[in-house]
């Protein structure tokens, strides 16, 4: 069984917030698209990295990891929805 697009975003979230990982994702994707997780689809993407990149960048000064979380984000929708492996 594949992963589903929530649970390839919360895998990639892993590399960055750990164990808080879910529950980052759940809320980004419950506030900020209004839906739920599991309904979460490749066009809501670039609005989900815009709003992750933000908060994240609340956590941290690594800009740099920002940005690559933000690239991880995005290559979902490029990969069809496939997450590749990232090392943070």
């Amino acid at each position: 069984m594949s992963a589903t697009l929530c649970e390839q975003v919360i895998e990639i979230t892993t590399n960055y917030l750990g164990p808080t990982a879910k529950r980052f994702v759940y809320r980004q994707v419950s506030v900020h698209l209004n839906k739920s997780p599991e309904s979460l689809d490749s066009k809501d993407l670039p609005i989900l990295a815009d709003w992750s990149k933000l908060a994240l960048g609340l956590i941290t000064n690594d800009k740099n990891e920002v940005d690559r979380f933000e690239q991880d984000i995005l290559s979902l929708s490029k990969a069809g929805g496939k997450s590749k492996k990232v090392s943070a």
